[in-house]
């Protein structure tokens, strides 16, 4: 039982909670669903040919009973059936070792429970908040309009000799279809792997098999019988409704 206030004060704590990275999950992928979300990372991708952990990949992403599905495109063609005319994003993905994400705005504790997120104050003077992340992650970005974003990449990757020798960070400016991204090296920050971290290394799922398995079908409820299983909720959505569907990143 609970009343109009209860109610409305859960559903507010859960559309706030959504932007946290904190969810547990069996997905490994790294969302920044907020205007300003900022991404400290140490690639573990080298960017050297046959690199495992560096992949491109295409996707149809497409609105299905109410929810939005994502499917891989593969040298055959769709891995799954998609609408007729359905044309394939490209994007690239690479896995990495995430420090922090630093959010403009701190989601409200409820039915996440409390975040134990430092609060720091800018140069600017506006206050940001950190959360922490210490895991592998993987992240996965469009081309962007004229390849931007990835000649971004090729630039650091020139540089560097490698995209594995310093601290980047992945930032994300606007919202729905306004948003862009943006790839840059932080020379005063550094990132340390622990050394119990740097042992699971090895058994990163290459990129390949990992977008296979997790998008060579489309999402059925009957098939996600785990309960503590949380979907990424990042696509742009037609409706505010996220009872009824899984909205899917691409």
């Amino acid at each position: 039982m609970a009343g109009i206030a209860d109610i409305q004060q859960r559903y507010e704590s859960y559309q706030s909670n959504r932007n946290s990275q904190s969810n547990n999950s069996v997905y490994k992928e790294l969302f920044l669903k907020q205007d300003g979300d900022q991404a400290f990372i140490k690639s573990i991708a080298t960017g050297t040919p046959e690199d495992p952990y560096l992949a491109e990949i295409r996707m149809h992403t497409f609105r299905e009973d109410g929810r939005w599905q994502s499917v891989l495109h593969t040298e055959d063609g769709p891995a799954d059936e998609v609408p007729e005319g359905s044309i394939p994003s490209r994007k690239f993905a690479l896995w990495a070792y995430v420090s922090e994400v630093v959010h403009p705005e701190k989601p409200k504790t409820g039915l996440a429970g409390d975040l134990d997120w430092e609060e720091k104050s800018m140069p600017s003077g506006k206050t940001m908040f950190i959360e922490p992340i210490n895991d592998f992650k993987i992240i996965t970005l469009s081309f962007g309009r004229g390849r931007y974003l990835w000649n971004e990449l090729v630039d650091i990757y020139n540089d560097w000799q490698g995209l594995d020798k310093g601290v980047l960070r992945i930032k994300r400016n606007g919202l729905s279809t306004d948003t862009t991204y943006s790839i840059a090296t932080v020379s005063d920050k550094k990132i340390d792997i622990p050394e119990d971290k740097i042992k699971e290394t090895s058994e990163l799922k290459p990129l390949d098999e990992y977008f296979a398995d997790r998008y060579g079908k489309k999402y059925t409820p009957a098939a996600n019988t785990n309960t503590n299983v949380t979907t990424p909720k990042d696509a742009v959505s037609t409706s505010d409704d996220d009872s009824d569907g899984v909205e899917m990143p691409f």
